[in-house]
């Protein structure tokens, strides 16, 4: 990823890391991972109203390697 870029999972939507990793070998920062949707107050009501991320296999982000 670059620096300055995020990876944005809209509502309804699913990243699925299966024994990968994302991550910047620039040494510099990225802005990560973003899970769009509805959360008001904490309770999503419906599954579909938020993007989900799913990290397996050891799945990882990572900022930097160098």
């Amino acid at each position: 990823m670059a620096k300055g870029h995020k990876i944005t999972v809209e509502a309804g939507a699913t990243l699925l890391v299966d024994g990968g990793t994302i991550t910047n070998k620039c040494g510099e920062m990225w802005d990560g991972v973003w899970l769009d949707g509805n959360t008001q107050a904490g309770d999503v009501s419906d599954i579909n109203d938020v993007g989900k991320l799913i990290l397996r296999k050891r799945g990882t982000l990572q900022p930097v390697v160098e």
